[in-house]
């Protein structure tokens, strides 16, 4: 008799509440890094192999700046 796992698919499935749950949270919210910087603007939450992750958009002076950053690399702003 075939072993399945499941484990995959129940990770799956979590991973996508998650997913919409940081969407719903982080979405056109400002940011920045933990560790300084400036303010940033999350234009989308992306899934990935490695977790999920913030694409966010700032200003260097005059430059349009875009990156994408780890969710434990960012806080909210108030």
């Amino acid at each position: 008799m075939p072993v399945v796992d499941r484990s995959s698919q129940r990770a799956t499935g979590d991973a996508t509440q998650s997913h919409t749950t940081v969407r719903a949270q982080y979405k056109g919210k400002k940011v920045k890094l933990k560790s300084g910087g400036p303010e940033m603007t999350v234009n989308e939450v992306v899934p990935s192999p490695l977790g999920i992750v913030l694409a966010c958009a700032w200003f260097d002076d005059t430059r349009l700046s875009k990156d994408t950053f780890s969710l434990e690399a960012v806080e909210l702003v108030p």
